[in-house]
């Protein structure tokens, strides 16, 4: 063989090798990138799975110190917070939340509740091995419900086939410091949610506000489904009495804006009513649908009759 065809064949199969180990090469380039983009999957999973849980938070509350403590995680029925105020604490602003009350009975006893800047649904709970089925909740400041947010969003969506009570202490069910939407109600006419309120003499607000947009010129909106309202509720000869509240309204905007309010069958046990339940500043508007809103007014007594 010539030199010149010795250098051709080293040449090729120099090019040969060159070539395998390329492609080689590439295999493994090919496995690395599959590896990185298996890695990368796995780390955005990760992370909207981190976002989800985040933005889309469910919380349970057990009132019964045997069961529920603001040192569990709250996650599931088995791992429940105490308080309403723990569950909300873990709120994050801008999230999507559900916290479940345990309606087995146990008042459910807190202060105002501060809701940051998101939407959050309360609703309730059962479990069959309970004796005793029933929602207590109990409010000892004087605003049950305040929000801070420009998008906040609380919903009382209290279901069930059992009694359900809100005790106030305070005569405010919902106030805001932004624009908010509220509502409050029960799926069952035969079991309403029942919002009890006594005025105390010398207290400073004589009447019951069940919302309060009376902070900035803004947009608010109500609604309620199924709900009575009284001062308290006694029983007499086996007849349930619902005691009248002294007066109850919404408030709007002292400056101007719009408040919306849709009502159904909503029974309102007072001796007053800002019909329909709102007292309108000037500037403010009121766009309000109406369906079985009663006012109850106390019985005519026979010496104020003569």
């Amino acid at each position: 063989m010539s030199s010149l065809s010795k250098s051709v064949a080293e040449l090729a199969n120099s090019n040969a090798n060159l070539g395998l180990k390329c492609s080689e090469l590439t295999d493994d380039v090919n496995q690395l990138l599959l590896t990185v983009d298996s890695k990368v999957d796995t780390a955005f999973s990760k992370v909207n799975t981190e976002i989800k849980n985040t933005l889309e938070q469910t919380f349970y509350v057990n009132a019964d110190p045997s069961i529920g403590s603001d040192s569990n995680e709250g996650a599931s029925p088995q791992t429940p917070l105490k308080t309403v105020k723990a569950a909300v604490a873990k709120l994050v602003p801008g999230s999507f939340a559900r916290i479940k009350l345990a309606a087995n009975n146990v008042e459910h006893l807190s202060a105002t509740v501060e809701v940051p800047d998101c939407s959050v649904i309360f609703s309730t709970y059962t479990q069959d091995d309970w004796q005793s089925i029933g929602l207590k909740m109990h409010f000892t400041g004087s605003i049950a419900f305040n929000t801070r947010g420009d998008n906040a969003s609380v919903s009382l969506e209290l279901f069930g086939e059992f009694q359900k009570t809100i005790l106030m202490s305070g005569n405010r069910l919902f106030e805001n410091l932004g624009k908010a939407t509220y509502s409050l109600s029960s799926d069952s006419a035969s079991f309403p949610v029942v919002v009890l309120y006594r005025n105390t003499t010398g207290q400073f607000f004589p009447y019951f506000v069940a919302a309060n947009y009376a902070k900035y010129s803004k947009i608010g909106m109500l609604s309620m489904s199924n709900v009575t309202f009284a001062s308290r509720v006694v029983n007499i000869a086996g007849e349930v009495v619902y005691e009248p509240m002294p007066h109850i309204r919404l408030d709007t905007p002292p400056v101007g804006g719009a408040v919306l309010a849709v009502f159904n069958n909503v029974d309102m046990h007072c001796e007053q009513l800002s019909n329909p339940g709102v007292e309108l500043a000037a500037g403010s508007y009121l766009i309000s649908k109406a369906a079985g809103l009663n006012h109850i007014a106390p019985p005519v007594t026979a010496s104020a009759e003569a």
